[in-house]
C-alpha cells in the first residue's frame, strides 16, 4: 500500500467531487463524527479557550451509535469519506480504535476513513493502532510549529497517509478562514453574508450522542434534525426538515438561523451536490 503526504485543500476538493450521479444519495460526500467532548488544548480561536463558554465534558460516542450510523450508510451504499473530527480531540476517546474498526468493517469500500488530531498524542504505536483499525488518513493540525519532519519519522513504514494543516502563524489568524465560533456561541446578531452556503448539501455532522446536526460549524447545536439511535440517518439527513432549511439556504442564508450569523464562506465546495439536490430531492422522505 502506497502512502502520501497530502495538501489539505486538494484532499478536500477530491472528497467533494462526485464521480457518478444516480440518486439523491450522491449529494452526500462526507460524514463527520464528533467522537468526544474533551480536548487537551485551549486554542485562542476556539470556544474552548473559555471554559465558561464551552467547557470540557466527559461525553463520548458509543460503539452502538457508530454501528447505527454505519448500518444506515451501508443501506445507501455510501463509500466516500467518514471522518472522526468534530469539537474535541478524537484521540482522547478511550475506544477510538474500536470505533474506527466498526466503520471499516461495516463500510469496507470507503475511500477515506480519517481522523483529525492536534498531534499531541501521536506516536508510532498510535499510528500503528490507527492503521490496524482501518484508518486510511491522519489529518494533523499544527498549532505551535511545523512538526512535519518529526511526524514523517514517527510514521516510518506504517502504511497510513498524512494530511498536514499548518495553523501556527498567529499574524495570519493561524491560517484559519473559518467560522467565528465564539460569536455563534454567544448568540451574536452580526450577519456576515447574503449568499448561499453549500456545506449542508454535501457534508453531514453526527454529534457524540447520535444527534444529526445542521453543520460542523454549529458548535451551539442550534439545529438538531434527529438522532441515529432512533431513526435511520438517511431518513434524517435527506428528510423534509433538513430539506426545508436547504431550500432557503440555496437562495440566501439571510433568512436562515444560525447560518446568517456564520462567518464561513461556504461556497468553496459542494456545487455538484447542489445540482444533485435540485434534480432529485422532490418526494424524498
Amino acid at each position: 500500500m502506497s502512502t502520501e503526504i497530502l495538501n489539505i485543500s486538494d484532499h478536500r476538493d477530491a472528497q467533494s467531487n462526485i464521480d457518478k450521479v444516480d440518486s439523491i444519495y450522491s449529494m452526500l460526500r462526507t460524514v463527520e463524527i464528533n467522537p468526544t467532548e474533551l480536548c487537551n488544548r485551549r486554542c485562542s480561536f476556539c470556544p474552548r479557550h473559555d471554559s465558561k463558554l464551552y467547557p470540557n465534558t466527559n461525553n463520548h460516542i458509543s460503539v452502538d451509535t457508530v454501528k447505527n450510523l454505519c448500518m444506515s450508510l451501508k443501506h445507501i451504499n455510501f463509500n466516500n469519506r467518514v471522518g472522526f473530527v468534530g469539537f474535541g480531540e478524537p484521540l482522547l476517546h478511550e475506544n477510538i480504535y474500536n470505533c474506527i474498526k466498526i466503520v471499516r468493517d461495516i463500510l469496507p469500500d470507503l475511500k477515506w476513513l480519517e481522523i483529525n488530531t492536534n498531534g499531541d498524542l501521536l506516536d508510532s504505536k498510535t499510528l500503528e493502532n490507527l492503521h490496524r483499525a482501518g484508518c486510511s488518513h491522519v489529518a494533523v493540525s499544527m498549532y505551535d510549529e511545523d512538526i512535519t519532519c518529526r511526524l514523517i519519522e514517527m510514521k516510518g513504514d506504517i502504511p497510513i497517509n498524512f494530511v498536514f494543516r499548518h495553523h501556527y502563524d498567529k499574524s495570519n489568524n493561524y491560517n484559519l478562514n473559518t467560522v467565528n465560533r465564539s460569536e455563534l456561541l454567544k448568540g451574536s446578531n452580526k450577519e456576515y453574508f447574503n449568499t448561499p452556503c453549500h456545506i449542508p448539501f454535501y457534508k453531514a455532522m453526527i454529534d457524540w450522542n447520535g444527534d444529526v446536526l445542521l453543520c460542523n460549524n454549529d458548535w451551539k447545536r442550534s439545529k438538531i434534525y434527529g438522532n441515529v439511535n432512533e431513526v435511520s440517518f438517511d431518513k434524517i439527513w435527506f428528510g423534509r426538515k433538513l430539506n426545508a432549511h436547504r431550500d432557503k439556504l440555496m437562495c440566501s442564508r439571510s433568512q436562515c438561523s444560525p447560518c446568517k450569523n456564520c462567518s464561513v464562506g461556504g461556497l468553496l465546495r459542494g456545487a455538484e451536490s447542489i445540482e444533485v439536490y435540485k434534480e432529485y430531492h422532490e418526494g424524498v422522505y
